[in-house]
């Protein structure tokens, strides 16, 4: 594809990737065929008052009411990720098209709903963890980035000696369930995140 590309002239492509990790390999691993081939520009969060807007338009096309709070609401629980945050408001709009107005509890109809469908999938990926797997991603769930080789970190979940976090943290990276955000580590699925801290 590469060599491909080379003889293209005035012509402009972009790779596009939700996981920083895989996107990175495919350009910074010297040994991959798009080795330093291309720029890279990492995409942040959609700023919020953006976001804000942006749903608040679109409810109001649809007759829906939406409050500051509320919409607040759904920014915090999506944290401002646009896939979340899309899915979200799909199902309130479908589960306000009568009432025409969305409610705090409306939202966590909708988080229970997400989280639901989900769940058959978050069990099996679970039961797959080891012990220390799960432990870690249990802590994860609860801090926001965290020192995970910070002693107070370690202690607080019980998760015994750095080496062993460091093997845990391999795997899980592996696996996709984490992935390194701001020099901590972070789930990488959202509604995984609020599952495991609803059950453990």
């Amino acid at each position: 594809m590469r060599s491909v590309f080379q003889n293209h002239r005035n012509v402009s492509y972009i790779f596009m990737g939700s996981k920083t990790h895989l996107m990175r390999n495919i350009f910074n691993n010297p040994n991959r065929p798009f080795y330093k081939s291309g720029k890279h520009f990492p995409l942040g969060k959609i700023d919020q008052e953006e976001l804000s807007l942006f749903a608040k338009k679109k409810f109001s096309d649809q007759d829906i009411v939406i409050g500051y709070n509320e919409l607040n609401s759904i920014l915090n629980n999506t944290e401002c990720h646009p896939y979340y945050f899309q899915m979200l408001c799909h199902v309130l709009w479908e589960l306000c098209m009568d009432s025409r107005m969305i409610t705090e509890a409306d939202i966590g109809k909708a988080l229970d709903i997400l989280i639901s469908r989900e769940s058959s999938t978050y069990i099996a990926m679970w039961e797959e963890l080891t012990i220390k797997q799960k432990n870690l991603m249990v802590a994860l769930a609860k801090e926001e980035s965290p020192e995970v080789f910070s002693k107070k970190f370690l202690d607080t979940y019980g998760l015994g000696p750095s080496s062993s976090i460091q093997k845990a943290l391999k795997k899980l990276l592996k696996k996709e369930l984490i992935q390194q955000e701001n020099g901590s580590y972070i789930i990488y699925d959202l509604f995984f995140k609020k599952w495991i801290r609803r059950t453990w």
